[in-house]
């Protein structure tokens, strides 16, 4: 195991690191593109500014952990718990989260432009400011989200779950709402 590991701005680009566990490890502003993450534990881990472009982290654990700034572009997130991560800032462009569990997940002014969030669970999560841009939610459910201010230009979000969630100023231009369930949500 890796358990609190310094692999801080470590250069891991094509790394095999299937199923290691990195829970409480510092990877500030390391390079993993391309690296193999799947099944991975990342509880606590600061990856702060890490790159993982391309990345595998289907089904990883990144509970509670900081990715604050990071570039998860193109990265594979599917089935990935995110609960209660930090990604203020990050950019997620076209990644692939379908299905993956981001509840109480801060994704403030995060870039989400193109990304798959298919049957994704993002209830309770801050998405303040965030682009959305094209972003695939389909069958999401947004229960006690914070989207305030959130560009959601043509935004899939065909029979997303958006009860009770904050809308209030954000930029839905020629978003997809066919079969929303928007009960008690604020869209003023």
């Amino acid at each position: 195991t890796l358990t609190e590991a310094n692999l801080c701005g470590a250069i891991l680009t094509e790394a095999n690191l299937c199923g290691a566990t990195l829970t409480e490890a510092d990877l500030i502003a390391a390079t993993l593109t391309e690296a193999n993450l799947q099944d991975a534990t990342l509880t606590k881990a600061n990856l702060c500014k890490a790159i993982l472009t391309e990345a595998n982290l289907f089904n990883a654990t990144l509970t509670e952990a900081d990715l604050r700034g990071a570039t998860l572009t193109k990265a594979n997130l599917e089935w990935a718990t995110l609960t209660k991560a930090d990604l203020r800032g990050a950019t997620l462009t076209e990644a692939n989260l379908g299905e993956a569990t981001l509840t109480k997940a801060n994704l403030d002014l995060a870039t989400l432009t193109e990304v798959n969030l298919r049957s994704a669970t993002l209830t309770e999560a801050s998405l303040h400011e965030a682009t959305l841009t094209k972003a695939d939610l389909i069958g999401a459910t947004l229960t006690e989200a914070n989207l305030r201010k959130a560009t959601l230009t043509k935004a899939s979000l065909y029979g997303a779950t958006l009860t009770k969630a904050d809308l209030c100023g954000a930029i839905m231009t020629k978003a997809d709402l066919c079969g929303a369930i928007m009960t008690e949500a604020n869209l003023q």
